[in-house]
């Protein structure tokens, strides 16, 4: 018995550093939760564009309130560069909002335009934005 217990005794370190060195298993990744127009971006856009961009003020004849922004966004033309499209379903960057985003276009202001001028949205908003966009700008 007493050579059983020196051989677990001395095995005991042994097995510890195996243990240490074992690396989890990590889960598989989960793909994005689908983003899509009425689950997150109009949230984001009557918060962040509203204020401009609703039936009172209609800036640019852009339209977001709640409900019917998306109508005014995919798959239109732009009223100040007609040869835009400002969704453009799976394609950000040929995507009058997005260049618009990020400060990229040719045509008219980057947005959204604020009292001092414009001001970037927080990379997250972006980030959403050019999710929806990308797979394919859905309802």
């Amino acid at each position: 018995m007493n050579d059983l217990l020196k051989v677990i005794l001395a095995a005991g370190p042994l097995l510890l550093g195996l243990a240490a060195c074992s690396q989890p298993v990590d889960a598989p990744a989960k793909a994005p939760a689908e983003v899509t127009y009425s689950g997150q971006v109009e949230k984001l856009f009557v918060k962040r564009c509203g204020g401009c961009h609703n039936a009172e003020k209609a800036k640019g004849k852009l339209i977001l309130d709640p409900g019917v922004g998306y109508a005014h966004l995919v798959d239109r033309a732009s009223s100040k560069a007609p040869d835009m499209v400002l969704v453009k379903p799976g394609d950000p960057d040929g995507s009058l909002l997005w260049q618009k985003l990020q400060g990229t276009q040719r045509e008219g202001k980057a947005m959204p335009l604020t009292p001092y001028g414009w001001k970037k949205l927080p990379g997250e908003d972006l980030e959403l934005v050019r999710r929806w966009i990308a797979s394919g700008a859905k309802l």
